[in-house]
């Protein structure tokens, strides 16, 4: 409790072999564990180590793996982009996330080493693994498909909301490390009936239902990810669609087409 109450993560608690000359003949500590070993998470998140990184170093020498899409890619986005989720892994995503609604748990409240057995996502560990590594070394890009979301109630909106989200988190959570210190685990993006066209400046396109141009979700000045997923709950019955890109691409065409003396401008 001391360790969480300061923001370490209790990774695991093991009692280590003791020797008969370890033991203590005191009827107080009868069958309690008398040397433990918890081995913790430092309560230092991702992103400050990223920030402290990108602080002290070049930021062309932190980039991330190059990765363009290959022609037959293109052609081919089915077999390239698209994967199935296991039927496995969404028996232990549902179970797991309509465990969390009937005990009352949200998104920013879950703790998946408190709330759940160590071997609860077993398949879900392994899945992650394969998913991040079609993330960062081979195409960049990924879409998820077969996750039914009206298994956690067609008829109830606020309980299959609330549990497609803890499905989503714990999936994106074993994916990798999610920074929930911008605008919480999850950012809602849903119309609220505010027209970005015409409001002030500084309106968000994801509160309303405006058209978005090209854009990369989550970059700044200060956050650098990895990766960023999306989820739809609900689709539009209109509209809706999104398109992607891959920047290496653009640029290797850019590149190879304009003026290397235009290159030198853009590259300043």
């Amino acid at each position: 409790k001391t360790a969480k109450a300061h923001g370490f993560e209790v990774i695991r608690v093991e009692e280590t072999r003791v020797n008969p000359d370890h033991v203590v003949e005191n009827n107080d500590v009868n069958g309690l564990p008398l040397h433990l070993v918890v081995k913790l998470r430092k309560p230092e998140s991702q992103m400050e180590i990223a920030t402290n990184v990108m602080a002290s170093a070049n930021s062309l020498s932190m980039l991330p793996k190059k990765l363009n899409w290959s022609k037959a890619a293109m052609r081919h986005p089915k077999n390239a982009f698209f994967l199935r989720i296991p039927d496995q892994v969404k028996q232990e995503l549902y179970k797991a996330a309509l465990k969390c609604y009937s005990r009352g748990i949200l998104v920013d409240e879950l703790d998946l080493v408190g709330d759940f057995p160590s071997r609860s996502f077993s398949s879900l560990k392994v899945f992650a693994v394969s998913v991040r590594n079609v993330l960062l070394h081979e195409t960049g890009l990924v879409l998820l498909k077969g996750l039914d979301l009206d298994v956690f109630g067609f008829t109830d909106e606020e309980k299959m909301i609330s549990c497609s989200k803890l499905a989503y988190y714990l999936l994106c959570n074993h994916i990798g490390a999610v920074d929930g210190s911008a605008r919480g685990r999850l950012f809602d993006v849903k119309d609220n009936n505010i027209n970005a066209m015409e409001e002030s400046d500084n309106v968000l396109f994801s509160v309303s239902n405006c058209e978005a141009n090209w854009h990369t979700d989550g970059a700044s000045k200060d956050r650098v990810y990895d990766a960023v997923s999306l989820l739809c709950i609900r689709p539009s019955s209109i509209g809706g669609k999104s398109m992607v890109s891959n920047a290496c691409n653009a640029y290797d065409e850019i590149s190879n087409s304009m003026p290397k003396f235009l290159m030198n401008e853009l590259l300043r």
